[in-house]
């Protein structure tokens, strides 16, 4: 992975970490889900503990345990909802044009916001199926 996209992924998920924390209810996690583990990007050789708590490969107390980079689809996605902050999705749009260079399959914001609007629809990750199940494994 390019270093500029690296360092997009890095910001995304620190501007898309508070938006997680203010979700309603108070589970800054409810988004996340097993099936996600399978597109993490971890370089050969590196090796992360797997804590699978509430039976997510990666997910531990306080969060994943991978860094941003390594979980690049899970770091970039935003409930639709949260883009009506336009501050907010200017940012965004800006670093994610950054990672749609080396990752064009990702969507942008106008789609997250059709599909995901207000809390978590599964209609994007749906929509991405291949990206997410390799084929072995459907």
């Amino acid at each position: 992975m390019k270093e500029s996209t690296v360092n997009a992924i890095r910001k995304i998920a620190e501007l898309t970490g508070p938006k997680c924390a203010s979700c309603p209810g108070g589970d800054q996690y409810r988004c996340c889900d097993k099936m996600f583990c399978s597109t993490v990007k971890i370089p050969s050789g590196i090796h992360f503990d797997k804590p699978n708590v509430n039976g997510i490969p990666y997910m531990g107390e306080k969060g994943c345990v991978l860094p941003p980079e390594y979980r690049p689809m899970c770091s970039t996605f935003v409930c639709g909802g949260h883009l009506d902050d336009r501050k907010f999705r200017r940012e965004y749009d800006r670093l994610m044009d950054k990672v749609r260079k080396e990752f064009p399959e990702y969507p942008d914001s106008a789609h997250l916001r059709k599909t995901c609007q207000g809390a978590f629809a599964p209609d994007w990750w749906g929509h991405n199926r291949k990206l997410l199940i390799p084929a072995s494994r459907e």
